[in-house]
């Protein structure tokens, strides 16, 4: 348990941690999509095929 002398402080902080953590997950998200672009252009630029494991 967080050691707040309210209820209301510990309700903010969670509400903090959330976006934080939404915003986080959106990062990883979108990095995930470049690099699947950037290996599909290899692909198609250069004939490289991606190594098992690099998906």
């Amino acid at each position: 348990m967080l050691d707040h002398n309210s209820i209301r402080t510990t309700q903010i902080y969670a509400k903090i941690v959330q976006k934080k953590l939404s915003n986080d997950m959106k990062v990883v998200k979108i990095g995930s999509k470049l690099i699947r672009l950037f290996q599909e252009e290899a692909v198609i630029q250069f004939g490289l095929l991606p190594q098992k494991g690099d998906l």
